[in-house]
């Protein structure tokens, strides 16, 4: 899925602005991640949220170390990131997972993506107080518009009150959005230094060294023989698509235009895994699905000229 001509070597250094090729790696990304939601549910049938973790984290950087070898990159650090990019990667790739595979054990798939939905509003907060971009009225308007869509979306979804313990889901599924939304906006300073590339290389290497020793209790008692084909299956698709290519394509965006306004685009992720569970699953696509997606496109859209 990634093509060589998107794995330039050398850093970008200083904002370029987004183009078309931005839009279609952030698509691309929020389809992935939305239909991962559904993935997530088929995998946590066979492991523990962290282990689930653990095994992602190891496999997609295992995944990605012989593509960068491959394109010539030097994963060469200054000693004064190593640990700055340990903590992105902690928030990117381990806290992230473990609060989001947890949280689909207590909630909804439609609670959870709802309650990831709010990472824009933390990432523009934090990219206004960290990084000092512009939080305009209208920019905070298109990403209420945006937010307002996801509700809706979610409210026109079946199996709501279904979960054990929803309130405590949608707290860890809020508190990935924040870590999610952190370290999106630390990595703003890295990816004018670092290729894309490059710094998903390293942030999932961090994510491992970070995540194995989290999961490595549940690792152990991990009954392997047991574990079904389809869990093998959804891992795979976890580690590979949803972390190592989703996260490129999601940091080449980053280091091209605002955070708020890529974050603007996680707002997809709950309708495309509504519509991917229409799809699959027979989940019916009323009106109130068609007008709340048509909220965070408009949101999505809005962003961008603000």
């Amino acid at each position: 899925m990634i093509h060589p001509a998107g794995l330039a070597p050398a850093p970008l250094r200083g904002r370029q602005g987004p183009d078309p090729l931005t839009y279609v790696f952030l698509v691309t990304a929020t389809l992935i991640w939305g239909s991962s939601y559904l993935v997530i549910i088929i995998a946590l049938r066979a492991f523990t949220p962290l282990a689930l973790t653990g095994l992602r984290v190891a496999l997609s950087t295992a995944c990605m170390w012989p593509v960068v070898r491959w394109t010539g990159e030097t994963m060469a650090v200054p000693r004064r990131d190593v640990l700055p990019l340990l903590g992105m990667g902690f928030l990117l790739n381990t806290a992230f997972h473990v609060g989001l595979n947890a949280s689909l054990v207590f909630t909804t798939p439609a609670h959870a993506s709802l309650a990831v939905g709010t990472m824009p509003i933390f990432a523009a907060v934090a990219a206004r107080l960290l990084l000092g971009e512009r939080l305009t009225r209208r920019r905070l308007a298109a990403i209420l518009l945006a937010f307002a869509g996801v509700a809706l979306v979610i409210a026109a979804g079946r199996g709501l009150a279904q979960a054990p313990h929803a309130a405590l889901g949608d707290l860890l599924a809020l508190g990935a959005a924040a870590s999610w939304a952190l370290g999106s906006v630390f990595s703003k300073p890295f990816l004018l230094r670092y290729s894309p590339l490059k710094f998903t290389a390293l942030t999932m290497a961090a994510g491992a060294a970070t995540g194995i020793p989290c999961g490595s209790a549940a690792l152990l008692r991990l009954a392997w023989a047991a574990v079904p084909w389809t869990g093998w299956l959804a891992l795979a698709y976890l580690a590979v698509l949803s972390m190592a290519v989703a996260n490129f394509l999601w940091n080449r965006a980053v280091a091209r235009t605002d955070v708020a306004q890529v974050a603007i685009f996680s707002n997809l992720i709950p309708v495309a895994a509504l519509v991917l569970s229409a799809l699959l699953y027979g989940e019916p696509v009323t009106p109130p699905l068609v007008a709340g997606g048509a909220l965070v496109v408009a949101g999505a859209y809005l962003t961008q000229r603000t």
